[in-house]
């Protein structure tokens, strides 16, 4: 098979590179070197689709040592987005130190809707049986629909009850009766064994 470059083939390459770089410079130029603490605080104002971006980045530069009291302090910002996204940081870099925290901020009421999605998540992910009761309350129809659904995705995550209960109108009451009937009693029980062992 023979290669041929020709006048055409080598203008179209340089265009598509040079377009490519650019592009690339537009969107994320700005994100490399940053720190987790400036990253943080160009999540809160940017839009929804470079926000992905943002936080694929501080979480892959995200490191304990060094960046922990940033973002434990971004929990306390006054900013939602950027308190979403410290949430993000801690789950997916499995940084349990703040779980404590993270079960305050999940019993605060006026926490905004990304925030109580993302702390619903982290709950699931570090098994934090204790916020059984309080997902139970977001799955209620006065939640926003992404609350609700990550309470209760959450929950079937913490109680392994899987299908038994199906997001809908009745989604709370149904989880009420299920944790009080059965779910409540099996998930002390086993916690009493694990403390036996």
């Amino acid at each position: 098979m023979q290669l041929v470059f020709d006048l055409k083939t080598i203008v179209i390459g340089t265009v598509v590179a040079v377009v490519g770089y650019h592009g690339y410079q537009y969107m994320f130029g700005e994100l490399e070197g940053k720190s987790v603490s400036k990253l943080i605080q160009l999540y809160g104002s940017s839009q929804p689709t470079r926000r992905m971006v943002i936080k694929r980045r501080a979480v892959s530069i995200y490191t304990a040592g060094r960046d922990f009291e940033v973002v434990d302090r971004a929990l306390d910002s006054i900013s939602p987005a950027e308190q979403a996204l410290a949430v993000t940081i801690f789950r997916e870099r499995q940084d349990r130190r703040v779980t404590e925290k993270l079960i305050g901020m999940l019993r605060d009421d006026e926490r905004g809707a990304m925030v109580k999605e993302e702390l619903a998540a982290t709950m699931a992910e570090f098994k934090v049986t204790e916020a059984i009761p309080r997902l139970i309350e977001l799955t209620d129809v006065r939640e926003q629909q992404g609350v609700r659904a990550a309470a209760h995705s959450a929950l079937k995550v913490l109680t392994g009850a899987g299908g038994q209960v199906k997001l809908g109108e009745a989604t709370r009451q149904s989880w009420a009766n299920l944790w009080e009937d059965k779910l409540k009693k099996k998930l002390l029980r086993e916690a009493r064994d694990r403390k036996r062992k």
